[in-house]
């Protein structure tokens, strides 16, 4: 999936890493993408997704909101737009059972944990996508 994506920016001339490598959250394209709720900049892989997207989608920001957001801060999806998909990987504990269901405790009477990974989608609108946000989520211009 991402390297299908990125073969076809490159076969079409986009590298998409050539962009700057900051987080500047000012909501123009080529800083890194963030939320725009948040502020807070995505990283990993979904640096590279989102870039893609905004490119295959003529975004003219960098600023993403997941659908319930975007009516959180007062706005909503345009009708007929389609998500972009990013990741989220997040150690889930839970208390330690036996076969049987039954929790584990140690000598000391204190329950028992256990990790365990876990990795799920997060589908995400770029603000371009969405009507009636603040003015300070609004994308710039073209």
């Amino acid at each position: 999936m991402v390297t299908d994506r990125i073969i076809a920016a490159l076969e079409q001339g986009t590298a998409p890493w050539r962009r700057p490598w900051r987080c500047v959250d000012t909501g123009d394209p080529g800083g890194l993408p963030s939320n725009a709720l948040t502020g807070r900049c995505y990283s990993g892989v979904n640096v590279l997704l989102l870039w893609l997207a905004a490119e295959e989608g003529g975004y003219t920001s960098d600023r993403w909101l997941t659908y319930r957001q975007a009516q959180e801060a007062g706005g909503q999806v345009r009708k007929g737009e389609s998500c972009s998909l990013a990741v989220i990987y997040k150690d889930w504990t839970k208390p330690a059972e036996d076969e049987h269901g039954n929790r584990l405790y140690d000598t000391d009477g204190r329950l028992l944990t256990e990790t365990v990974p876990m990795l799920r989608q997060l589908h995400l609108f770029n603000v371009a996508q969405c009507d009636g946000l603040p003015e300070h989520m609004q994308p710039p211009q073209a």
